[in-house]
């Protein structure tokens, strides 16, 4: 029949065992070297190949496990950039900014739209101080949403109350707080920056903002601002470029009179305290030096003359408190007390019980003054039959 026998297969003897066994020959020294005899060259080089493998994806392993470790124990490197304070980042106004604009009656005051409150409000939406407020939608369905409460707001961060025409701005703060309420009402209004009403709140403070000399005259215009805004509010009419030119004017009045004012107090004040050093109230006291002039914090001349020849300034006193060491302008109510009386409008000591009508220093200081349109009362309790140094209301200080 002939030889029927064939050469084995070279996996042949490999197809008897399974694949735990075949392990255990690769990865078990001793059991290989039972075995070793009856392997052939092929076996041999597939048990090597293997364990290589085996070798390489355990240093493949290992070396990604120690970066992984590595990668846990960094951070993102810090980005470097120019540190430029005029740049603020963008804000984006939470649902309860408008929420409340729509919903709580008299709105949200422009100081809250400084950058330091608008993040606060973004990031602290829940933990703000908030209310819940009801109305009837569309449907005539009663909803209800959350809305800033805006009075617990203005106590925690110290602003002043609502109604405050210089609303505890600077110039730069109002500036920015513009900015974001312009921003504010292109999001919110419909028609976004086609609106009338964002178009009008562009005018505005493109006006105070822009004109020359806008921020030398900020104290004084600002009140009238305020008063723009507060009546567009409940008289919505187009802008006026007229109007706001007018204004103007009167600011400029308004600083105008004030630096008059205030170097005729400051002069008249120090000589008239000079008099009163030896006697009281002498209109016809002789100053006895050059007076030395010295700029005030408001701009004003401060002008102490020096009595009789001892060559010792007398210390100024106050027109609205009675106090010495500092003039009316220089008065600063958390130190010296708040006035008993008087009040300022743009500036200008007035009377709150005649339609804040200026008072007349000058009657004030000399009881000599003609032709003048001032309120002439007493700077200390507001009555007419006495003025400020005759110290009948008042007792007069030590020199």
């Amino acid at each position: 029949m002939g030889n029927t026998s064939r050469p084995g297969l070279p996996t042949a003897s490999f197809v008897m065992v399974d694949s735990e066994e075949i392990d255990l020959i690769r990865k078990e020294p001793a059991f290989l070297k039972r075995v070793f005899n009856y392997l052939g060259p092929w076996a041999l080089n597939f048990i090597q190949d293997h364990n290589s493998s085996d070798k390489r994806k355990a240093e493949e392993n290992t070396e990604t496990r120690d970066i992984a470790v590595k990668k846990a124990r960094l951070v993102p490197d810090v980005e470097e950039g120019l540190n430029d304070p005029t740049i603020i980042s963008e804000i984006i106004f939470p649902q309860i900014l408008f929420d409340t604009a729509k919903r709580v009656s008299g709105g949200i005051p422009l100081s809250f739209f400084t950058y330091e409150h608008l993040s606060a409000i973004a990031s602290d939406t829940l933990l703000t101080q908030k209310l819940r407020v009801s109305f009837l939608d569309d449907d005539g369905k009663k909803s209800t949403v959350y809305a800033l409460d805006v009075p617990k707001l203005i106590n925690e961060w110290k602003l002043p109350k609502n109604g405050d025409k210089k609303e505890g701005l600077l110039f730069s703060e109002f500036r920015e707080a513009a900015g974001f309420l312009l921003n504010s009402e292109a999001e919110r209004t419909i028609g976004g920056e086609s609106s009338n009403s964002y178009r009008w709140f562009d005018n505005h403070f493109s006006f105070w903002l822009v004109h020359r000399g806008s921020e030398q005259l900020f104290e004084f215009w600002k009140d009238l601002e305020f008063d723009q805004r507060m009546e567009q509010k409940v008289y919505p009419k187009p802008f006026v470029a007229s109007s706001y030119e007018n204004a103007w004017s009167k600011a400029e009045s308004n600083k105008a009179r004030s630096l008059e004012v205030k170097e005729i107090l400051a002069a008249a004040t120090a000589a008239a305290m000079s008099a009163v050093s030896s006697s009281p109230f002498s209109s016809s006291h002789p100053f006895a030096q050059k007076p030395v002039k010295k700029p005030t914090k408001f701009g004003g001349i401060l002008t102490p003359f020096q009595p009789g020849s001892k060559g010792k300034t007398l210390a100024p006193c106050c027109l609205g408190c009675g106090k010495r060491g500092h003039c009316i302008d220089e008065h600063i109510d958390s130190i010296h007390g708040k006035f008993s009386w008087i009040t300022f409008v743009n500036n200008i000591a007035c009377s709150p019980d005649q339609g804040n009508k200026p008072l007349c220093f000058t009657w004030n200081i000399r009881r000599e003054c003609k032709g003048c349109d001032s309120l002439h009362a007493c700077s200390f309790c507001g009555k007419p039959d006495h003025h400020t140094f005759s110290w009948t209301c008042k007792k007069s200080p030590s020199p």
